[in-house]
This record gives structure tokens, C-alpha cells and sequence, in this order.
């Protein structure tokens, strides 16, 4: 075995030890039970086609745990709740079912930023005998240095972190020093929903509200300070939504802001005061009524709903681009930048950090032209992850010959990560 390869199987060893999980005893053919964390719906379709996929399988027991008032509360789009019980799922309140006394085999968590809680930091989880594992929601190649020590240098690590594509897999070998056994290149599970657009709800509304027009979505970040200053909201904000307003015609945005920057939205849109400035970009758009304030469920829903996005460096930009959508990264001077996806973005993404670019963005996109596009399967397929509606496929895969090695046929297989950065 060459000296490379004997390495890294000596580091995947090493990682499979520490979460062997010596006390716990399970029987061979015993169910295995793979609990989803689901805390906030904006991500449900992170984990929505991998719980029908367990759902399917004999040998895997899901059980969705969500936060208490919301496990009985009304079906809705965004809280399937009664659509999964039909399914035959267990719907569980987070704080009637107790995780650590509970222990299932998996705990999948929507984000690494779970630490504010001690039951759900990794290392407890492992001590208890539970296997944590994560789905990345943002692509996370997107960011320069200091992006790339927060998110790395900080989140916990995890049992198995399922990886959109190579590019961001890579990152978590070099930098978390991960085996590639530990991040196999699954595809996003959230790219499952997009085989039928036509049937989504958000989809069709959207649709509706255009009426033939262009569709726009405009998804500002909220980093408007050190270290990160990807926002470009406050500085080129309300000349972007004169812009739009002007094209009122022929342009329907939607308006998506970032988590962070939502509340200044919903605060104006429930008649509540916000500043000079922030008022002024929403008088503007309520005013031209050619928009719609998009914040609720899943963001790829519009995604697949627009002909174009206009964003600030965000995984937004990787999604639209994945289903062949005309995408514009407003860039602000002095900000942290893409990092290792500064490439991608230089070939095939328009950029700009002034309102012209925009400008001339939005005629090219009129004119239906767009010189960037389409983008390789190659470029896809590493930067955004593969989009064949199999991601969740493959992760159960990979579930079922980790615990079942002796009799597992997978029927895809993951690709793993072979890429170093």
C-alpha cells in the first residue's frame, strides 16, 4: 500500500475508533434509528426526501424531532407534520424525547451551530452513544480566510458530514483534516425537491405574481461589518430597488433577505418603524408593486421560480446556479471575498460592486442574453454538487453499509471525496 494511502486509512481508522461507541451493543439486525433534528423549517427540504428514503427502508427507523408547539401545530407547507405521521414517520416534541435518553444510532442536525444547547454538542452525543451527522445548508467554499477559520476552525466534528460536492468536501479533509471515508460527496438532498417545481406551492405562487415577467431574486446578506462584509444591502440597496421599480413592467423580484437581516423586513412589512435608510428601499418597492417579501420555507423554491438572482457572496449563489439560472454576485469592496471558489465565481458568475454592473444585468437579462451560461456538468457538479434527485439515495446507502457491511448492496453508492485542496 503506498505511504499516502496507508496514512489515510490509518486517519479513517482513527476517526471510525472514536466513534466506534464501545459501550453501546446493538444487534446486527436490529432497526437502525435516524433521528432528524429539525429545528427550523427554512431548512425542512435539507432533510425532507432523506427521511422518505428511511421511511422506505426496513431496516432504518426515522423519527423527526421538532421544537415543542410545533409537533401537533396545523399542516402546513412548511410544517408537514401530519403528512409525515400518515407516512407512518414519528413525529416527536425536542423536549418529550429526550435525545441523550433516547440515543438513537444517527442525529442528523441541520447546522453546525448547535452548540448553544450541551445535548446536541457532538462529543456528548458520542459519549451517549449517538452518531452525529450533518448536511451542510450553505456551500462553504464560498468565503475567504476568515470565513474559512470560523467555520472550520470552530464547528465540532461530526461522524459523517455529508458533502454537496467535492470542492466543499475537500475543504473538510484539509482543513478539519478529516479522511474522505468521513466525507462522502452525497450530492445536496435539498436539490431532491426539484424534479416537479410545478407542483410546489411558493413555486406557483411566485409564478402567479409574475404574470409573465422576469422573474428576480434578490437575497441581500446581512454582513455589512468585519470580519466577513459580504453585504452589499446598505450600499447599494436602494439604487438597486429604484432599478427594479423602474422595470416594473417587465420584473417581478422577490425579496429574500438572509436570516439575520429578515427581522428589519418583517419589522416594516408590520407597519412597525425602521430606519431612514431601510424605509426608503421598502417604500420604493411597495410603491412600485412589482415584489414580493419572501420570508418563509424553503429558499429553493424561488429558486427554481426566478430567471435570475442578484446576491451578496452566499450559497444562494452556488443553488442558482446548479439549475441554470443567470446569477449576479454583488460584491463589496474590502469584504472577505470567495475564497477557494473565487475561481468558479471569476468564470462563471457576473460580479459587480456598483450599480451599473447591476444595471447592465438586469438589460442582459431582458434581452435573454447571457454569455456565461450554460455552465459545464464538470463546474456543477464540484462547485454546487450533483442535482440527479439521488442525494438522499445515497446517504441512506451509506447508512445501511455502515451498519449492515455484511449484506449491504447499495444501489448508487456514494462518490467519495478523492479531491485535495
Amino acid at each position: 500500500m503506498p505511504q499516502q494511502d496507508q496514512h489515510t486509512h490509518s486517519m479513517a481508522e482513527t476517526v471510525e475508533q472514536r466513534f466506534a461507541l464501545p459501550a453501546r451493543r446493538r444487534p446486527m439486525s436490529a432497526p437502525v434509528t435516524v433521528a432528524f433534528l429539525a429545528r427550523e423549517h427554512t431548512f425542512w427540504y435539507s432533510f425532507a426526501s432523506i427521511v422518505e428514503e428511511c421511511r422506505r427502508r426496513p431496516r432504518l427507523r426515522p423519527v423527526v424531532i421538532l421544537k415543542d408547539g410545533e409537533v401537533d401545530g396545523p399542516l402546513t407547507q412548511e410544517h408537514p407534520v401530519e403528512a409525515l405521521r400518515a407516512q407512518g414517520v414519528r413525529v416527536v416534541g425536542e423536549y418529550a424525547w429526550k435525545v441523550l435518553e433516547e440515543r438513537p444510532d444517527v442525529l442528523f442536525l441541520q447546522k453546525p451551530y448547535i452548540l448553544v444547547q450541551d445535548d446536541y454538542v457532538p462529543d456528548v452525543l458520542v459519549a451517549h452513544g449517538i452518531r452525529p451527522a450533518l448536511i451542510p445548508y450553505c456551500t462553504e467554499s464560498l468565503g475567504g480566510d476568515n470565513f474559512l477559520h470560523h467555520y472550520f476552525r470552530t464547528t465540532p466534528c461530526f461522524w459523517r458530514v455529508f458533502a454537496s460536492g467535492g470542492l466543499s468536501a475537500g475543504l473538510y479533509t484539509r482543513l478539519k483534516r478529516l479522511p474522505p471515508q468521513s466525507v462522502p460527496v452525497t450530492g445536496n438532498p435539498e436539490y431532491d425537491m426539484a424534479g416537479a417545481p410545478e407542483l410546489l406551492r411558493k413555486y406557483q405562487e411566485i409564478r402567479s405574481m409574475a404574470r409573465g415577467r422576469r422573474v428576480v431574486l434578490w437575497t441581500p446578506h446581512y454582513a455589512m461589518t468585519p470580519p466577513f462584509q459580504w453585504s452589499t444591502w446598505d450600499t447599494l440597496g436602494l439604487d438597486m430597488a429604484r432599478i427594479f421599480a423602474r422595470h416594473k413592467k417587465d420584473v417581478f423580484v422577490v425579496l429574500r433577505p438572509h436570516q439575520l437581516l429578515r427581522h428589519l423586513c418583517i419589522t416594516w412589512a408590520s407597519g412597525q418603524k425602521v430606519d431612514k435608510y431601510h424605509a426608503a428601499v421598502f417604500d420604493v418597492l411597495r410603491q412600485a408593486e412589482n415584489f414580493c417579501l419572501d420570508v418563509r420555507g424553503t429558499c429553493l423554491e424561488a429558486v427554481l421560480a426566478c430567471d435570475a438572482l442578484v446576491s451578496g457572496v452566499s450559497s444562494m449563489l452556488a443553488k442558482a446556479m446548479r439549475f441554470g439560472k443567470s446569477v449576479l454576485a454583488t460584491i463589496r469592496p474590502g469584504s472577505d471575498g470567495m475564497g477557494p471558489a473565487q475561481a468558479v465565481a471569476d468564470a462563471w458568475m457576473h460580479q459587480t460592486d456598483d450599480i451599473r454592473g447591476v444595471q447592465r444585468f438586469l438589460l442582459r437579462l431582458l434581452r435573454g442574453e447571457d454569455s456565461l451560461l450554460p455552465v459545464p456538468d464538470a463546474v456543477l457538479d464540484d462547485f454546487c454538487g450533483v442535482a440527479d434527485g439521488k442525494a438522499a439515495v445515497r446517504i441512506a446507502d451509506h447508512l445501511e453499509a455502515h451498519f449492515f457491511p455484511a449484506d449491504s448492496t447499495p444501489s448508487t453508492g456514494c462518490r467519495p471525496n478523492t479531491q485535495t485542496i
